[in-house]
C-alpha cells in the first residue's frame, strides 16, 4: 500500500498551489489526498482531479486531517499562519509524521516553526522555494477535460492595443495602471470570484467575468484567442514583488501564456529577461506597449522560453521535495 500524503488548504483560495505537491507525490509513489475548504465555491480541485487523475475518494474537506482514521504518512499545510491555533496538533504531527509547512513570508517561520519550511517565493532561500508547476510540460493534458491550448496565432498580427486578461481579485492590485490602459483604448477581460465595480465607466472596454472556478475557469481561459496575454497587475513596489504569491502566475506558466508584469516581479521569480513583457512603473510605458504590439511569431518565442523555464523549475522542485517526500 503506497504512503498517503495529505495536502491541506484550510481557507478559501490558493487551491491551485496544491497541484504541484500532488504532482510530486505521484512522482515519489504517494497516494495524494486533496483536503480543502468545501465552502470555497471557486476552488481548483475539480481541475486538479482531472489534470492529475486523482479519484474522488481522495478528495476531502480540510477537517479530515483531524480524523484519527485518516492515517496520513505526510502532511503538507498550505499558508502557515492559518494554523497557529493548532499548536498542540502541530507538535504531535511534527513528532509522529512528516510535516511540510508552506510559508508566505520568512518571518512566518517564527510564528509556526514546526515541520520542514517551504516558500512560494525565493525570499526564503532558493533551497526552499517551490514554484507551483505540475510537471515538465506547460500545456494542459488533452485528456484533462480542458481544451488544449493550441497556438492559434492571429491572422494579421495583434491589434494596435491587444486585449489583456487579468485573473484574481483587484484588491491590493494596481488599479490606476488598469485604468490607464483602458483610457488609451486597451481592452481587459477580468476573471474574479468577487464583484468589481471599479471600472464601470469603461463598460465597452472592460469585461468582468465573475464566479468561475476550477475546470470552468481554465476552459474559459483556453477558449480565448491564443496566445493569451495574461497581465500580473500588481503594484511594482508592493509585497507581491517581495514575498506574496499571486495565483495568476500559476495560470500563466501552466497554460503557457504570454505574461506581462512589473520588472521587479520578473526578477523575483527569475523568469528569463526576454520570456515575459515587463515595465518599470507603468504598463503604458512606450517600450512595453511596443512589445505588446509585437508580431505573433515573437510572442510564440516568449511562450517557448516560459515552457523551458517551467521544465527546469519542475526539476528544481523535485530536487527540493525529494528528501522531504521520498518514502
Amino acid at each position: 500500500m503506497p504512503p498517503r500524503l495529505a495536502i491541506v488548504e484550510r481557507l478559501p483560495g490558493h487551491t491551485e498551489i496544491m497541484g504541484t505537491f500532488a504532482s510530486a507525490a505521484l512522482e515519489f509513489g504517494y497516494e495524494p489526498h486533496l483536503l480543502f475548504n468545501q465552502k470555497d465555491e471557486f476552488h481548483m480541485i475539480d481541475y486538479l482531479q482531472k489534470r492529475l487523475s486523482i479519484p474522488a475518494e481522495q478528495v476531502h474537506d480540510w477537517s479530515y486531517v483531524n480524523d484519527p482514521n485518516a492515517n496520513f504518512d505526510t502532511i503538507v499545510l498550505n499558508t502557515s499562519v492559518v494554523w497557529l491555533d493548532y499548536g498542540w496538533q502541530l507538535r504531535q504531527w511534527n513528532s509522529t509524521k512528516r510535516l511540510l509547512v508552506l510559508h508566505h513570508h520568512p518571518d512566518d517561520i517564527e510564528m509556526n516553526p514546526f515541520g520542514a519550511p517551504l516558500y512560494l517565493t525565493p525570499t526564503g532561500g532558493d533551497d526552499k522555494w517551490i514554484f507551483p508547476v505540475f510537471s515538465e510540460t506547460s500545456d494542459a493534458n488533452n485528456d484533462s477535460g480542458v481544451p488544449h491550448v493550441s497556438p492559434q496565432l492571429r491572422d494579421v498580427g495583434p491589434p494596435p492595443l491587444p486585449t489583456l486578461t487579468i485573473v484574481g481579485s483587484m484588491q491590493s492590485k494596481d488599479l490606476s495602471a488598469v485604468a490607464d490602459y483602458l483610457k488609451i483604448g486597451g481592452k481587459i477581460i477580468h476573471y474574479d470570484r468577487h464583484r468589481c465595480d471599479v471600472f464601470n465607466d469603461y463598460a465597452s472596454l472592460y469585461t468582468h467575468i465573475r464566479g468561475l472556478g476550477g475546470t470552468q475557469l481554465v476552459a474559459a481561459l483556453c477558449q480565448q484567442t491564443q496566445p493569451l496575454l495574461l497581465w500580473m497587475a500588481v503594484i511594482p513596489a508592493s509585497n507581491y514583488t517581495t514575498n506574496r504569491f499571486t495565483g495568476a502566475l500559476n495560470f500563466g506558466v501552466d497554460l503557457n501564456c504570454v505574461m506581462i508584469m512589473p520588472e521587479r516581479l520578473r526578477a523575483l521569480y527569475e523568469f528569463p529577461g526576454s520570456s515575459v513583457i515587463t515595465y518599470q512603473a507603468a504598463i503604458t510605458e512606450p517600450d512595453c506597449l511596443a512589445k505588446l504590439q509585437a508580431p505573433s511569431a515573437e510572442l510564440s518565442e516568449q511562450r517557448k522560453q516560459i515552457q523551458e523555464w517551467a521544465k527546469q523549475r519542475w526539476q528544481k522542485n523535485l530536487a527540493i521535495l525529494e528528501p522531504l517526500l521520498r518514502p
